[in-house]
């Protein structure tokens, strides 16, 4: 069960991170090549510091591998994309090495652009942040 979770969480992220949308409770088993060659850049990633990065190169599995932290929601308002806790220009940006973290809302989700905004949710008991390593990816991306 938790491969088939892993899996539909994957998809899901590469599905954002291609600016696609995706179910992120399917945990129907998917094949990971197949889904990566579908996807491809520029796409609309993520938000990191209130400004929107873009997908430069097509995404790929790192399960374990991420060093760049990234929090995808779950749940969200609407026009909600991933945070991404580094980027391009960052001192510790590894070039897009993710290591997912999923963000839940425990209460009505409002719109979040910067990391620093979400550990204030998060302390405010607005939000629980989970990590799965297993969905770590790489996608490098650009302002």
């Amino acid at each position: 069960m938790k491969k088939l979770i892993v899996a539909g969480v994957v998809a899901w992220l590469v599905a954002a991170c291609a600016e696609r949308t995706m179910e992120p409770t399917s945990l129907a088993p998917i094949d990971g090549a197949s889904v990566l060659a579908q996807v491809g850049p520029p796409h609309t990633c993520c938000f990191e510091d209130g400004r929107v990065l873009r997908t430069v190169v097509p995404p790929s599995p790192l399960p374990n591998g991420g060093r760049d932290p990234i929090y995808s929601f779950t749940n969200g308002a609407e026009g909600q994309l991933p945070v991404a806790g580094v980027g391009p220009g960052s001192g510790k940006y590894h070039g897009g090495a993710w290591a997912v973290h999923l963000v839940a809302w425990n209460t009505t989700p409002y719109l979040i652009t910067s990391d620093e905004e979400l550990f204030a949710a998060e302390d405010a008991g607005d939000v629980t942040i989970t990590r799965v390593p297993e969905a770590d990816f790489r996608c490098p991306v650009q302002p």
